[in-house]
């Protein structure tokens, strides 16, 4: 549901699958490469979340938002009060300000959708600015996943 600005980066660009119990029917992955079509985000029915980018950066960045814009909106609907939406405008400027690379001060005239409407991509994707941190997290906590 578009309940947050995190979650309108997905908004009518996510995929479902439903749940066929443990993959154990290699048809399922033909199956599930269909529901997937042409998105970057599955969410499987029942059984969690799957999401493919270009590069690592971009999928981690992807299932870190994800599940973050899932967070939200199960806390939204746990509180048990009317949920206020966003207009359909105010969605649509999000998708579209959401809807290419990751916009720095170094590159925005290029890649902010809004003011160039070549930058908008969908298959691109963010992590620019957190994937060389969290490497260096990463290498601070155990460096011995790069052997």
């Amino acid at each position: 549901m578009p309940l947050s600005q995190t979650a309108m980066r997905f908004h009518g660009r996510i995929g479902y699958h439903d749940f066929e119990g443990p993959a154990i029917d290699r048809e399922e992955c033909d199956r599930v490469v269909a529901d997937l079509g042409r998105n970057n985000v599955l969410v499987l029915r029942n059984h969690g979340l799957l999401v493919c980018g270009n590069t690592i950066r971009q999928a981690f960045n992807a299932i870190y938002w994800l599940e973050q814009a899932c967070r939200i909106q199960v806390d939204a609907l746990g509180c048990g009060r009317p949920l206020h939406a966003p207009t359909e405008m105010a969605i649509g400027n999000t998708v579209t300000c959401l809807a290419g690379t990751e916009i720095t001060l170094d590159n925005e005239r290029d890649t902010n959708p809004v003011l160039n409407e070549a930058a908008q991509n969908l298959q691109a994707g963010y992590g620019l600015l957190e994937w060389p941190a969290l490497r260096r997290r990463l290498d601070r906590i155990d460096g011995s996943y790069a052997q």
